[in-house]
């Protein structure tokens, strides 16, 4: 497999991956064996300077798994502008990326922690409090630099599905409606800033 030397700069790219709802026991390997260079080995990327993303992957939906599929929604909207005067766009799902990463969830806690969520208990909340409501934000640039319209009103984006395996999560996230070339996570703990931001790693 060939890996790829990770550009850190200003906010924060991720590498999506599978859950397990029986509590992370075993994680399901749902890796495509699609010919789409999207999704293909040699385009994942291990992040070794960083100690809260490790790693990246960029699918399309026909790459995305099957047992993935199920759980986008059939009904995807952009929004522009603020959510108390959006205007909302359509898109359709097969027509949208989907981002695979692998998260440090202690250091992350860590960098987004307050007192109704204290770094201790992350090991034994859901996984989902760490990426949910009011907790942390997806952010999506295009390579141009250009920001990719939200499509969730307090996550940004959507988090699909997510697998625990101690420190580890593995995290999907979509639909993004254009092809995303950096993530950002915005951090909204009580320590932090709503604006501040963790730096980053670029989808490849």
């Amino acid at each position: 497999m060939r890996w790829v030397t990770m550009c850190l700069v200003t906010s924060i790219f991720f590498y999506a991956c599978s859950n397990d709802t029986t509590g992370g026991k075993k994680e399901q390997e749902v890796i495509s064996s699609s010919n789409s260079t999207v999704a293909d080995e040699t385009d994942e990327v291990e992040n070794e300077e960083d100690d809260v993303i490790s790693s990246i992957v960029l699918y399309n939906w026909n790459t995305l798994p099957d047992s993935l599929r199920s759980k986008v929604s059939k009904y995807n909207f952009q929004h522009i502008g603020s959510f108390e005067s959006r205007n909302t766009y359509p898109f359709n799902r097969e027509d949208a990326y989907y981002i695979k990463a692998a998260i440090n969830n202690i250091r992350l806690a860590e960098l987004s922690k307050s007192d109704a969520f204290p770094v201790e208990d992350v090991a034994n909340a859901n996984p989902y409090g760490l990426y949910g409501n009011y907790r942390n934000e997806w952010a999506f640039y295009e390579m141009n630099g250009s920001i990719i319209y939200p499509t969730a009103k307090f996550t940004g984006f959507s988090t699909i599905y997510i697998s625990r395996h101690g420190e580890i999560d593995t995290v999907w996230i979509g639909p993004v409606q254009k092809r995303p070339y950096k993530l950002e996570i915005k951090l909204k703990g009580d320590y932090s800033q709503e604006t501040s931001v963790y730096p980053s790693i670029n989808i490849p």
